[in-house]
């Protein structure tokens, strides 16, 4: 059932969406009215949470079969132009204990001008996949959202970066200790 949960594989990764709360699952196709200049085609379908208008209801995206205990840059559009008023949803990330914020009130406007290029409608971070290479993601209505509105969360398209190099930890080369000062001095390579 649809309304339940979306879930796909593309390579070896899948990919499922989930509703948050006492919400369902649902998806449009806009056809041209998201506009989107040459990525019309991402801008047109979505998903979102319906009925999400309290806050922390929404929808979560679980992607399994990526690289353990990394770090990968984020990407999502979330936009419909037909949800006209402000419409704030908060994005965040499981940390291995719990979801912590990534993207504070992201909002939009359905009365604004439609999309114009990928640089429009998105929202961009940092998350790290668990030790079974694992990155859970949470969208939900922000507490600051106006209960007025029906709906808060909606995803136009999702991109997970290449994963991003972990940074490597100066090393300390050299130790040296003057006993007349009592000074001691650190000598140490880093990558940067």
């Amino acid at each position: 059932d649809e309304s339940t949960f979306f879930s796909a594989v593309v390579g070896s990764v899948e990919i499922t969406v989930s509703p948050v709360g006492g919400v369902s699952l649902d998806d449009r196709d806009r056809v041209d009215v998201n506009g989107g200049g040459g990525f019309r085609s991402m801008f047109r379908d979505f998903v979102f949470a319906s009925g999400s208008n309290l806050a922390f209801e929404g929808l979560q995206i679980d992607i399994a079969g990526l690289a353990a205990d990394t770090d990968y840059p984020v990407t999502i559009w979330s936009f419909d132009k037909t949800s006209s008023g402000p419409r704030v949803s908060t994005w965040s990330a499981f940390d291995g204990v719990d979801y912590a914020t990534r993207v504070a009130a992201y909002t939009f406007d359905g009365t604004a001008l439609g999309a114009a290029s990928l640089n429009d409608y998105r929202l961009d971070f940092v998350a790290r996949t668990d030790g079974n290479g694992a990155l859970s993601l949470r969208g939900t209505v922000a507490p600051e959202a106006l209960s007025t509105y029906p709906h808060h969360v909606f995803v136009n398209g999702l991109l997970i970066g290449q994963p991003l190099a972990a940074e490597e930890p100066p090393v300390v080369t050299a130790v040296t200790f003057d006993a007349a000062t009592r000074q001691m001095s650190l000598t140490w390579r880093s990558t940067d």
